[in-house]
């Protein structure tokens, strides 16, 4: 659980979302797509920390041992909170261009009801109600 709260006092660290693969991906290119924005959640929770002790144990894979190295001289946070902005500023041109929601159109009065709601037009000719032009 790397994106949660690093806990110095932790004696085991049950890793599930994303692996320090998924956030070197993340660092590189500021996308996280099998885990969204839990990448980003881990740096917001000291996942260089996490880094930092899982290099210790794991001092021959590669991916652990750069974004360890990225962690040390800040490009990961750089990154990290560069992903964060775009983000941000995508969500802000999604809420931008969403339509505004319309109110429903509601059917003529006709006095004539179905389960208690309102039914006028179309609708009440199809239960043979009188029609609009009548």
């Amino acid at each position: 659980m790397i994106y949660h709260e690093y806990r110095p006092d932790a004696l085991i660290v049950h890793l599930h979302g994303p692996k320090p693969n998924h956030y070197g991906h993340f660092v590189k290119t500021g996308l996280c797509p099998q885990f969204h924005l839990l990448c980003e959640t881990g740096f917001t929770n000291g996942l260089c920390q996490y880094v930092a002790e899982y290099a210790r144990f794991s001092p021959g894979w590669p991916v652990v041992q750069t974004l360890g190295k990225m962690c040390a001289d800040g490009r990961a946070a750089a990154a990290a909170r560069k992903a964060a902005e775009e983000r941000a500023a995508l969500e802000a041109m999604w809420r931008a261009a969403a339509p505004t929601p319309q109110p429903a159109a509601q059917p003529a009065e006709s006095g004539w009801s179905v389960a208690g709601q309102p039914v006028g037009g179309d609708a009440l000719q199809a239960i043979g109600g009188p029609s609009s032009e009548q």
